[in-house]
């Protein structure tokens, strides 16, 4: 009786569905699906009846109403999905944003620092305002590892595939 589970599932029918209009219990049907007892003969007669009746309808057709509600859902869920994805991608861009503009500060950081470098000699005197601007420049080259180039593409590819329409 193995084709009475393989017949539900065809019909995406649950155990507690078709046990309901066989008029039985689940558990009997459960036990008929893995043959440790057999079903009622009028079970099997209404089974036989739903299995043929399902087989005979080649050509089922959904009502233009149902299609249309079918639609108008689908529209709803892609117009709720666009402007999630909208928002998303609004937070992105910003987010984006704020990224070079810390990548571009940290340039210019690293240039002042490397300048100014350049220009104190390596004396005693200097040493503090050396260690400070050795500090400053490392501090700088993190920002710039943290926000650069790879970090601003990664975000433009995920603005790009937010802003996709379907």
């Amino acid at each position: 009786m193995n084709g009475i589970k393989n017949i539900r599932e065809n019909l995406f029918i649950s155990q507690e569905h078709l046990a309901a209009y066989l008029n039985i219990t689940r558990s009997r049907l459960a036990m008929a699906e893995t043959n440790e007892r057999e079903l009622p003969a009028n079970a099997l007669l209404k089974l036989d009846e739903l299995f043929l009746k399902i087989s005979s309808e080649d050509d089922i057709h959904l009502t233009s109403t149902e299609i249309n509600e079918q639609q108008n859902e689908l529209q709803l869920f892609l117009q709720e999905e666009e402007n999630a994805n909208n928002i998303k991608a609004k937070q992105l861009q910003a987010k984006l944003t704020n990224i070079k503009n810390n990548y571009n500060k940290a340039l210019q950081l690293l240039q002042a620092v490397r300048s100014l470098q350049q220009q104190l000699p390596n004396t005693p005197s200097n040493k503090k305002d050396l260690l400070w601007l050795a500090v400053m420049e490392a501090e700088a080259i993190g920002k710039i590892k943290q926000n650069g180039l790879v970090a601003q593409q990664q975000l433009q590819i995920k603005i790009n595939a937010l802003t996709q329409t379907i």
